[in-house]
C-alpha cells in the first residue's frame, strides 16, 4: 500500500488523513523479516489482491492503512483457501462413496 501517485510510503511516518492509496511497487525497498501467518491462505488469492496499481481507498490510520490492508487480504484469502479445501474434501468423500464411479 502506498500513495495514489505511486510513491512508496515513508518508514513509520503518518500520511495526511484520507490520502488516496493504491498498491505500489516496494521491490526496491530494503528487505524485511516476514512472519508466517497462523492460518492457511490461498497464495493465488494473495497475488491477485497485491496487483500493482489497485486502488486501496483513502488512508485512515487504524481503519484503512498498510496493516489493515494486510489483515483484510489474509482474512479473504484464508476464507478462499478454506472454501477450496472444503470443496475438495466434499468431492473426495463423494468419489469414495461412489467407489470411484464418474
Amino acid at each position: 500500500m502506498g500513495e495514489a501517485d505511486g510513491r512508496v510510503p515513508g518508514h513509520g511516518e503518518s500520511g495526511p488523513s484520507k490520502l488516496g492509496t493504491r498498491m505500489v511497487d516496494h521491490s526496491a525497498e530494503p528487505k524485511t523479516n516476514c512472519q508466517p501467518v497462523a492460518k492457511p491462505v490461498d497464495a493465488d488469492c494473495v497475488d491477485r489482491e497485491l496487483e500493482l496499481g489497485r486502488d486501496t481507498g483513502p488512508w485512515i490510520p487504524g481503519v484503512n492503512d498498510c496493516h489493515t490492508v494486510v489483515e483484510r487480504i489474509v482474512d479473504k484469502c484464508h476464507q478462499e483457501e478454506a472454501a477450496r479445501a472444503e470443496q475438495e474434501a466434499t468431492q473426495r468423500r463423494l468419489t469414495e462413496a461412489d467407489g470411484g464411479a464418474p
